[in-house]
């Protein structure tokens, strides 16, 4: 919510320049501000009122130079941020304390920045790398994939949304054999040649390359709009069935406003979970795993949560996410993106594989992550079906092991978890429930008996 701050500085002029202006927001952010940040000044001499819009409230200014201060440079919006209005007339400044950014990206040009250091880093190559999937149940023909990063606009389009999409889409490829035709890359402004990302370290602008893995051949087809979106959806709604399988990412900015939490995507347009759901439903994928790194994206879990699919995000449905200290990747997705591919852009080793069985699960991905994840941020992870996480990877679910339950007399009340499950010689007493849960299958090989009042759910 935006909140107007007169503020007064002891500078007196008959009329004010623009470069008056400046130096009056200088001395501002020397005092108030002693943490990175990115200060951008809107283009146009405004004269009378003007509307400011940002990507949930309109701003006014009269008769004024207009600024705004991005003061966390490494987090994903939504998070705090200043728009300061120098009166033409008196030097006066009004400051709006708000938390996301103008809409119109191109009106505002950078004046000044503070950065901290940023150490060196490498990028993840992922050329070399053995697939997986000696075992696996899902093979590359029933694997699909949706990757969306919408950017918000031509400012706030950072360079690590093309890294974390590169990353992914060469980690599909490389690492679990996934098929080009079976990923869909939902990215900024798409094919345009226009520019539409954004190096603020070097304060420049290029257009997003469509070949995000290096072999030539361009990789993203869709602009990140809502359209869009439900385009891919509507045609995975005709080719998935309960033999494929399903993977989301999804990175850039996201936020929460009046009407709750929502995923950014190209030109400042919101995307809402109950949206996101809403595409989810049109699939009718055996299972669906689903990453999002965005601002805000625990607030989507409770909407895409449901059984046969596993949910891990960056942060809580309150918490910003964050770039990594280098600029290059964003810090929960560059730990997961390890953990699935075994290797760190050094050519690090990476073990998640926690249990040794030569798979790594939704669940250790996510475990890996979080241990490895060092910024003020707190990732959410959801399988209604606790135990799916721990068989499903991105090559399906893993080579499943059976679990055996044989000559048993129930008593009380059990769950019995397996990928498969078999049994025979059970007893379930009276007023007692006995849930098989597999992932697979459930076989009743012998004897098995329900008494009066007793229950028994296999699901």
């Amino acid at each position: 919510m935006a909140l107007l701050m007169p503020i007064f500085f002891v500078w007196v002029f008959a009329q004010v320049e623009k470069e008056d202006a400046d130096r009056i927001i200088t001395d501002y952010i020397r005092l108030e501000l002693d943490s990175d940040y990115l200060l951008y000044a809107y283009s146009d001499t405004l004269s009378g009122q003007v509307s400011f819009f940002t990507w949930e409230d309109t701003l006014q200014a009269n008769n004024a130079y207009a600024y705004f201060i991005d003061e966390a440079p490494q987090a994903n919006w939504s998070h705090p941020c200043r728009y300061v209005f120098v009166d033409k007339g008196t030097g006066h400044l009004n400051v709006v304390n708000a938390d996301t950014p103008p809409k119109d990206a191109y009106q505002w040009s950078l004046l000044s920045r503070k950065i901290s250091t940023q150490s060196s880093g490498e990028f993840f190559n992922f050329s070399e790398a053995k697939l997986p999937r000696q075992n696996a149940v899902t093979m590359p023909e029933n694997s699909y994939a949706v990757i969306i990063s919408g950017g918000g606009n031509l400012n706030s389009n950072h360079i690590r949304y093309w890294n974390d999409c590169s990353a992914i889409y060469s980690a599909l490829i490389n690492v679990y054999g996934y098929l080009e035709d079976h990923i869909y890359v939902i990215m900024s402004d798409g094919t345009d040649p226009a520019a539409d990302r954004y190096d603020y370290m070097e304060d420049s602008y290029d257009s997003s390359p469509l070949d995000l893995d290096g072999n030539g051949t361009p990789d993203i087809q869709y602009a990140a709009t809502k359209a869009n979106i439900t385009a891919v959806f509507n045609e995975l709604s005709g080719k998935l069935s309960s033999d494929d399988d399903l993977f989301i990412f999804t990175t850039d900015h996201g936020g929460s406003g009046s009407n709750g939490v929502y995923l950014v995507l190209w030109n400042s347009v919101l995307f809402y979970p109950s949206e996101f759901a809403a595409e989810l439903e049109k699939v009718n994928a055996g299972n669906i795993s689903i990453v999002m790194e965005q601002c805000n994206s625990g607030g989507f879990v409770p909407y895409l949560a449901k059984e046969s699919r596993v949910v891990a995000t960056a942060c809580s449905a309150t918490e910003s996410s964050w770039a990594m200290s280098n600029g290059y990747y964003d810090e929960f997705a560059y730990h997961w993106t390890s953990a699935i591919a075994g290797v760190k852009p050094d050519g690090g080793v990476v073990d998640a594989d926690t249990n040794d069985d030569g798979f790594v699960s939704m669940q250790e991905a996510f475990s890996y992550a979080v241990l490895h994840d060092a910024k003020n941020e707190t990732p959410q992870y959801n399988s209604i079906d606790s135990h799916l996480g721990n068989y499903l990877t991105l090559s399906g679910i893993e080579g499943c092991v059976t679990s055996m339950f044989d000559n048993q007399t129930v008593s009380a009340d059990k769950e019995v978890l397996g990928c498969s499950i078999e049994s025979t010689n059970v007893v379930v007493e009276g007023g007692t429930k006995l849930t098989l849960n597999h992932l697979t299958s459930t076989t009743i090989n012998g004897p098995f008996e329900t008494k009066t009042g007793a229950e028994l759910e296999i699901r």
